[in-house]
């Protein structure tokens, strides 16, 4: 083997496990072991004293290696992996412990936190499926820490930590470097990178600053192929087009599941977007810091980080087209743009200095990102539910279905503030300890609206064979209020906020100096989580609007305490029985007892699980047109277990609550846990 080449091999995988790494000293060449000193347990150390598994990316592995990116250095991680869904989208694993992952879109409503936490020097960055994708620009090392680290980090560490550690200005040194590559990417477009780093004193011997700012391109690899979107016979929800096979058979002679595609039903191409390499992505930022030192004993850091990573396309690839054709590798057929934008900004305090014998380390740092992101959905117009917002033809209807077209929008802001005090011994004495305190604020907004009904809304000239649009209640949280757009059929805006606070102490001594460590440490910890937010919808030009209230259990049923039925007056804002909202506007009413054993008709909402003898009355109130503007029931209290069974509705009632995370709920239904899962 080339000796060059075997050094530098040797250098890397030195660096990645702190064990060795080959360096030549100045004065007469030879190897020598480089000590890898790191942070882990929150006091300088070298890495072969710390006693947990952990790895460290050191500055100069992370220029051999190549390494900008998370991508670039989970490959060398063996106890660490992730669900991908594409740059900033990972789902961090460590040892197998997981909790969770699901796609991108409506993540922030339905994902649940991550249990590895990753920081960027003391700032920590945790959003559910979407990890701080950080770019390695100017640092000193990544550290890897696997294994719980609740005691000293807290939330968010129950599998691990990866912590990215930044080069600190140096006190009385000039220097500048620059850093320029070129490459191609393998089947897909070429790639650049350009980092420049400055670091300058502006006090001697007190104060400096460093900067460092970057511009990564990479070039796409996946090819979005020329393809046409036609509904099929089998697809899942093509009965709710009401087009019944005759004898077994459908007009084209395919296969069915029963019902047929309506002749004349639209398809749909891509050719609009249709392109090689459709996944480039670049990341751009800037991070400035500030040291200043006081004496020996006391300084002060103050920094401040800027990112934008831009992605189009996507980063999965599909073994067969949505017509069922076999694709090539690295290909897909999307039919609407996709593109993910990521931003954030920290703004990060750390005072050091020293409080007797005994060192103190305040830290302080806030973070906002910012996430917009769309993708195509119009794979999803084959599954269960989708037809039944693009088709229709029941009740006297014809058969008809409209554009198969589907897509998905999310926005995402994350607002996240937290501060620490510890207080720690000197580090060569054999009983060493820190105490602590922590404060954390994060807040999560998530903003995901899901475009798949093709049905035309309804208007003054069209009131069968429609929708009415989706909106808001008078108010509502929900941010922006009124009407969206005519295609959504599922809208849903999401506060999330969780506040921590803690208190934490850790002892080690060493039983055998140097070789046997004992470590004990505890974390007191109060957790806040509040989670709100939904959509409901009304309808525009009609008198009447309901609204259900009910706590419910299990996907399909659950222990009701109470449910309530009431119609609001859109006109005087006034809550009243739907026959009174709608006898003062003139509109008729009919009525229809159902028992729970019976079969609901178009017209009622009945209540099952009860005990047979139990009857409730459904309500139906119809405008002039004879379009069903409202649901009443009796108030009632229920102790026993309940559910729902939805009637079938005609195509101009308005599209049921979006608040509701299960299909076949009666209009404008609030529950208590708003999760729905795409």
């Amino acid at each position: 083997m080339n000796s060059k080449l075997s050094i530098a091999i040797a250098a890397v995988l030195g660096a990645l496990s702190g064990a060795r790494s080959l360096a030549a000293t100045a004065e007469g060449g030879s190897d020598a072991l480089e000590e890898i000193t790191v942070t882990a347990q929150r006091r300088a150390q070298s890495m072969q004293e710390v006693p947990i598994s952990m790895q460290a990316f050191t500055g100069q592995a992370l220029q051999q290696l190549n390494i900008q990116t998370f991508d670039d250095y989970i490959k060398y991680l063996p106890n660490v992996t992730s669900a991908n869904n594409g740059p900033g989208q990972n789902e961090v694993f460590m040892r197998g412990l997981s909790a969770g992952s699901q796609a991108s879109q409506g993540s922030s409503s339905t994902g649940l936190f991550p249990n590895v936490a990753i920081y960027l020097d003391n700032q920590s960055g945790q959003l559910p499926n979407r990890n701080l994708d950080i770019y390695a620009a100017d640092l000193n090392r990544i550290e890897v820490l696997e294994g719980p680290q609740g005691t000293l980090f807290g939330a968010g560490a129950e599998a691990g930590v990866i912590r990215y550690i930044t080069n600190e200005p140096k006190i009385d040194v000039t220097e500048a470097n620059v850093k320029a590559g070129y490459g191609t990417t393998a089947h897909g477009d070429n790639n650049s990178d350009v980092t420049a780093v400055l670091n300058l004193p502006l006090m001697p011997e007190h104060m400096a600053v460093r900067a460092v700012i970057y511009n990564d391109q990479r070039g796409g690899y996946i090819d979005n192929v020329p393809a046409t979107f036609t509904r099929k016979n089998t697809d899942l929800g093509i009965h709710y087009a009401g087009y019944p096979a005759v004898n077994g058979q459908c007009p084209d002679g395919l296969p069915n599941n029963g019902f047929c595609v309506p002749p004349g039903s639209p398809t749909l191409n891509n050719n609009s977007i249709a392109g090689r390499a459709i996944n480039p992505v670049t990341y751009q930022g800037i991070r400035a810091q500030l040291l200043y030192k006081f004496n020996d004993d006391w300084d002060v850091l103050l920094a401040q980080s800027y990112q934008d990573m831009h992605s189009q396309g996507v980063f999965y690839q599909q073994p067969n087209a949505s017509d069922g054709a076999p694709l090539r590798p690295l290909e897909v057929t999307l039919f609407n743009p996709s593109y993910d934008n990521d931003k954030f900004e920290m703004t990060s305090l750390t005072i050091d200095g020293k409080l007797g014998f005994l060192k103190g380390v305040y830290t302080a740092g806030y973070l906002s990102r910012s996430v917009e992101q769309s993708g195509d959905y119009t794979n999803y117009s084959r599954a269960v539910y989708a037809e039944y917002y693009q088709c229709y033809g029941a009740f006297d209807l014809t058969p008809k279905c409209f554009s198969p077209n589907a897509s998905w929008h999310t926005s995402e802001q994350n607002k996240h503030f937290q501060n620490e005090f510890r207080v720690s011994t000197p580090d060569e004495w054999r009983v060493r300890g820190i105490v602590g305190a922590f404060y954390e604020d994060n807040k999560l907004s998530d903003r995901t609206a899901w475009s798949y009904k093709g049905i035309p809304e309804c208007t003054a000239t069209l009131a069968a064979g429609c929708f009415t649009d989706l909106g808001t209640f008078p108010g509502s949280s929900v941010n922006p209020a009124g009407i969206r757009p005519a295609t959504e059929s599922f809208y849903q805006d999401t506060p999330r906020e969780t506040k921590q606070t803690a208190f934490f102490a850790s002892v080690d001594f060493d039983l055998i100096p140097k070789v046997l460590t004992l470590t004990a440490g505890t974390r007191h910890f109060l957790f806040e989580n509040s989670y709100k937010g939904s959509t409901a919808p009304i309808s525009p030009g009609t008198s009447c609007r309901t609204s259900w209230c009910i706590t419910p259990g299990r996907k399909d049923s659950g222990r009701a305490a109470s449910m309530r039925m009431e119609a609001r007056d859109i006109s005087t804002g006034r809550t009243a029985s739907c026959n009174t909202c709608c006898r003062a506007h003139g509109i008729p009413t009919s009525s229809r007892t159902t028992r729970s054993a019976g079969k609901p008709s178009s017209s009622t909402i009945a209540f099952s699980g009860m005990a047979p003898s139990t009857v409730r009355t459904g309500t139906m109130c119809r405008s002039p047109s004879s379009i069903p503007v409202c649901w009443a029931t009796c108030s009632s209290i229920q102790t026993g277990r309940t559910s729902w069974s939805k009637a079938s509705k005609p195509r101009s009632s308005p599209a049921w609550s979006v608040d509701s995370p299960y299909k076949g709920r009666p209009p404008g239904i609030k529950l208590d846990r708003r999760i729905r899962r795409r």
